[in-house]
């Protein structure tokens, strides 16, 4: 029996990872322990990836109806989200940006603060958190394409928002991945590193395109589209151009999508028993109200 329970332990015990840092795990005090109780509490890999999938089409799908200015303007008794303001670039993206790091942040406090995970900082929860994938920007670039109403492209400025938060917190997670693995790197830790920098690469021209796409709108107020050329960029209305300047971002969109989703689930799955987030109903709660709330300040300040 003594045997029969030292080799189980032995079992549990290879189903940690030191290939990956420290800092890249979520996990109690008891389960690094190899505590057999403790790890069977632990939910499984497939419940974290569902609730991810489930924060992603809620974003998505709702953020869809916020990120509409028109919308916002009505809601607001015509007092936010007016048409006619002028580069909104410069600023409307701080809202998304910031409400997306206190989502990670209060995550990670949420984290810290369950029994037994005190030895999770706060801060390194908050930062693994930035690699999760986030799909609401393919989505608003979709409906900025192939959605007018009388020349007015209502989606607009929460495309041109989140794709420059989302940039920021692409670049934030890869020198915080590259950061802490400096110390430890190894063909898994190595590999999911690469895979974090191609896929920002990605989103880079992705983000690119739209910038480019969407600064005349942005810089006359919603008014450029009287016109088919500015600064040498087409901008005309036509179902052929917006079909073009979709597929040009979906071509690298969708790509430096699923490489996330590929080293989202190499991590978590490398991690094994190591990877133990309590409370995924309150993080997914979390990861809806705050970036839902970065998209409607993002439209109502234009």
């Amino acid at each position: 029996m003594a045997d029969s329970w030292d080799s189980y332990n032995y079992t549990v015990a290879s189903q940690s990872s030191p290939q990956l840092p420290d800092t890249w795990k979520i996990a109690p005090l008891d389960v690094l322990n190899g505590d057999i109780d403790a790890i069977a509490k632990c939910p499984k890999t497939s419940t974290t990836f569902i609730a991810f999938a489930i924060s992603n089409v809620i974003v998505t799908v709702v953020g869809i109806l916020l990120g509409c200015r028109p919308i916002i303007h009505k809601l607001s008794c015509h007092v936010l989200g007016k048409r006619g303001k002028q580069n909104t670039i410069l600023y409307n993206w701080i809202f998304p940006l910031a409400l997306h790091v206190g989502a990670n942040a209060l995550v990670g406090v949420v984290i810290h603060n369950t029994p037994g995970y005190e030895n999770v900082k706060v801060q390194d929860a908050m930062m693994i958190y930035f690699v999760r994938p986030r799909i609401s920007v393919l989505a608003l670039a979709t409906m900025s394409c192939f959605f007018m109403s009388r020349e007015d492209y209502p989606w607009m400025y929460a495309l041109l928002a989140n794709t420059i938060a989302e940039f920021i917190l692409q670049v934030i997670a890869d020198i915080w991945v590259i950061y802490t693995g400096i110390n430890r790197w190894n063909t898994t830790a190595l590999g999911i590193a690469a895979a974090m920098c191609i896929s920002t690469g990605l989103f880079f021209i992705v983000a690119l395109l739209i910038v480019i796409a969407s600064r005349p709108y942005d810089s006359t107020g919603g008014q450029v589209f009287h016109i088919d050329y500015a600064a040498g960029f087409k901008v005309s209305n036509s179902f052929g151009n917006r079909f073009c300047n979709w597929f040009a971002m979906m071509m690298f969109g969708v790509p430096s999508y699923l490489i996330s989703w590929g080293f989202f689930t190499s991590l978590i799955t490398t991690a094994k028993t190591e990877w133990c987030p309590p409370k995924l109903a309150a993080q997914v709660a979390i990861w809806v109200l705050f970036p839902l709330l970065g998209t409607i300040f993002g439209v109502a300040v234009c």
